[in-house]
């Protein structure tokens, strides 16, 4: 009962938060053999195994999205959009720290998005 409690707080912390993870399903209609190769060749994708809470799909293919190569530079391109946009969501969580008397961190987050400079 103690770790469902805890569960519990810690999902309606990141509900809270408005953090989310994104998913994709996509049928593409065309040879499989083909965008197969060209997924599994791209340096933008990495083949994974499901994960046990994402649904089971017949013959479906998990990829992670690795944010390298092309995809890697369009990222360059937004990221004052970024920097600004995050600015905006810390000022939220401060906010809400302070109004809620929470402690919330995202720093994980912003290692993984490499904005260092907003820690």
């Amino acid at each position: 009962m103690i770790y469902d409690l805890g569960r519990e707080k810690a999902i309606a912390s990141l509900k809270a938060m408005d953090l989310h993870q994104c998913k994709a399903i996509y049928k593409i209609k065309g040879n499989y053999t083909d965008i197969k190769v060209i997924l599994d060749n791209s340096g933008d994708f990495e083949k994974r195994q499901r994960h046990p809470e994402e649904e089971e799909i017949s013959g479906a293919q998990y990829y992670s999205w690795l944010r390298r190569g092309q995809s890697k530079a369009i990222e360059k391109d937004m990221r004052p959009k970024l920097i600004e946009l995050m600015k905006q969501h810390l000022k939220g969580i401060e906010r809400q720290n302070k109004d809620r008397g929470l402690d919330l961190n995202i720093d994980w987050v912003l290692d993984e998005l490499l904005l260092l400079e907003l820690k």
